[in-house]
């Protein structure tokens, strides 16, 4: 089971979120943190030079792949929400 976040947010278009969590929401999972705790943990796949997601899996099982440049744009960085947990802030990179 998954911890529940102790806080939900959103940073505004100034702030910009790291492009991990935008990834890691595209493929379905709130963070990296919840995807870890998942079953598919051990198939996280990064591009070494970049520190970026190369490849998640879904929760339905499917594989999805990450180009090596930012794929988030400006426009939808308000969507990408920021989950804190009672330990304290969500210190994913």
């Amino acid at each position: 089971p998954v911890r529940a976040p102790a806080e939900i947010g959103r940073k505004g278009p100034r702030d910009r979120p790291r492009p991990r969590r935008y990834r890691f929401q595209c493929a379905g999972w709130r963070s990296r943190e919840e995807y870890l705790d998942s079953q598919y943990s051990d198939e996280i796949s990064w591009w070494s030079d970049l520190g970026l997601v190369e490849k998640l899996q879904t929760k339905n099982g499917l594989f999805m792949y990450f180009r090596r440049h930012r794929e988030c744009l400006d426009k939808y960085l308000p969507r990408v929400k920021l989950f804190e947990y009672a330990e304290g802030k969500d210190n994913h990179k």
